[in-house]
């Protein structure tokens, strides 16, 4: 079965710190294409979703705040375990984002995801 998206991953944990002695957090990211994840999925009742980590109750409430919903059976494939500043959890949340119809600006993407995630 081929995947409905695949969202690259990024070395996010790569390098971050304060910009000047009193400035603003700054995180530098690179991209990796060949990590991040697979998403497949299959229409339903409900939604149904597994894998990387992200449950269905946290899926609905980070697509609450971008206004959409979703139903069907997803599964998310990531290519390298979680947790090691890879990007999983984020394209997990771009993948659940696109599937729905996101189409909105960059940034307000971004902000949901920051929220979802809970940083600052």
């Amino acid at each position: 079965m081929r995947p409905a998206l695949h969202i690259p991953g990024h070395f996010g944990e790569w390098l971050q710190g304060r910009l000047g002695a009193g400035g603003p957090v700054v995180l530098v990211t690179l991209p990796a294409p060949a990590l991040g994840l697979d998403l497949f999925c299959r229409p339903g009742p409900g939604l149904s979703l597994r894998g990387a980590g992200l449950t269905p109750a946290r899926a609905r409430r980070f697509l609450d705040l971008l206004g959409l919903s979703l139903r069907g059976r997803i599964v998310l494939r990531p290519l390298v375990a979680p947790g090691l500043g890879t990007g999983v959890s984020t394209a997990s949340l771009v993948a659940l984002a696109r599937l729905a119809g996101w189409a909105g600006a960059p940034g307000i993407l971004a902000r949901a995801c920051v929220a979802a995630e809970g940083g600052l």
